[in-house]
């Protein structure tokens, strides 16, 4: 019997890309910003960008103040905040 696999959700792809980002900004936190670039770029990202921001931060911003830079420094000071403990 054949099953089907679910797609994964948003909220699945964006847990799975703030883990990616974490064990990229450990190992090299200086081009962490060309990192998260490279992963969230375009237009098609904004909905997953919009749900990184929600995860990180706890407020769910409008899709147009869902920016790279926006995404990447929420991302940094919440990497700083777990590595101080």
């Amino acid at each position: 019997m054949d099953t089907l696999t679910k797609a994964p959700t948003l909220r699945d792809r964006a847990n799975t890309t703030i883990e990616q980002l974490k064990s990229e900004f450990v190992q090299d936190s200086f081009v962490f910003d060309t990192k998260v670039s490279q992963l969230l770029i375009g237009d098609y990202n904004k909905a997953l960008r919009q749900e990184i921001l929600t995860i990180v931060t706890g407020n769910t911003p409008a899709k147009c103040y869902c920016t790279i830079a926006a995404v990447s420094n929420a991302l940094k000071s919440k990497f700083l905040q777990t590595e101080l403990f």
